[in-house]
């Protein structure tokens, strides 16, 4: 297993997030949303053949991947959009009406 890098972008309306996914094609990947966390699996398929004469070692990660990230503030599932372009996932979840953020400041002493 291996987990995709990916950035979340928090604004006034939506949520943004943008995930690296060299490799994969999107009948591959399978995203799920709640009120407050997304969940992305899929998989990267081998391009390996039977025949491997002539190589030397393999860098490139293969196999299934799921990523749950919390969200920062309560969303609208059936308002998502995503796009999928050159191995790049970007998802835009607007905020539920009255959201309000769910990080909050713990003073230290």
């Amino acid at each position: 297993m291996f987990a995709p890098q990916l950035d979340v972008t928090d604004t006034d309306k939506e949520v943004k997030v943008c995930v690296e996914l060299p490799g994969i094609e999107s009948k591959d990947l399978d995203v799920n949303v709640t009120e407050n966390e997304l969940t992305i699996r899929g998989e990267k398929r081998s391009e390996r053949k039977s025949d491997d004469e002539g190589r030397h070692w393999t860098e490139r990660t293969y196999g299934s991947f799921e990523r749950t990230i919390p969200l920062p503030a309560e969303v609208d599932g059936e308002k998502a959009k995503s796009e999928f372009k050159n191995g790049v996932l970007r998802i835009t979840l607007p905020k539920r009406e009255g959201a309000k953020p769910r990080a909050h400041k713990i003073n230290v002493s």
